[in-house]
């Protein structure tokens, strides 16, 4: 039973090297993939980037079902803000997005099932994108708000969210 288990993890584990791996290796083209060539083998500017998507929820509550720009940015997340998973090779448009999540919990919990759509206004610009940023960190507030965040690696918390955090964990939340 014991290599079983043994077993199954090591599977598992490889299988998790193999998508980072995959993440990595299909977005170090990030820049790139923003110039495209016209009929004439000229560069000109394309309207969008692929990125690897880490959501961050700082609810008290559980969301799921998040669309950015219409693309599917993050499943279930658990309720006070860990990142929950990496959806990775998401194109999006340069420009305005649009941002929207849907309200969980236990069943009788106010608002279960609303589809809340971010409040402020959220920008992918060409100038967030420095030379190798491969991942989009994507931050969701308890106000109905959002926060992007660009990095090479792993995004973290932002300090917004890591106050929040601190300050359900000081609470006994």
């Amino acid at each position: 039973m014991r290599n079983d288990i043994n077993i199954c993890t090591c599977a598992f584990s490889l299988a998790m090297l193999a998508t980072l791996s995959a993440c990595q290796a299909d977005t170090n083209t990030t820049l790139e993939s923003l110039m495209n060539l016209d009929s004439k083998h000229q560069k000109k500017e394309a309207k969008y980037v692929i990125l690897n998507v880490v959501a961050f929820n700082y609810y008290d509550r559980p969301i799921h079902d998040v669309y950015l720009s219409g693309k599917g940015a993050a499943g279930a997340m658990s309720a006070y803000g860990g990142a929950h998973g990496i959806i990775a090779g998401v194109q999006l448009p340069l420009g305005e997005q649009t941002l929207t999540w849907e309200l969980g919990g236990p069943k009788g919990t106010p608002r279960n099932g609303e589809t809340v759509t971010v409040k402020n206004k959220l920008v992918i610009e060409i100038s967030n994108l420095r030379q190798g940023v491969r991942y989009l960190g994507l931050h969701i507030y308890p106000d109905a708000t959002a926060e992007l965040n660009f990095a090479e690696d792993l995004p973290e918390m932002t300090e917004r969210g890591r106050e929040l955090y601190n300050a359900r964990r000081k609470n006994g939340d």
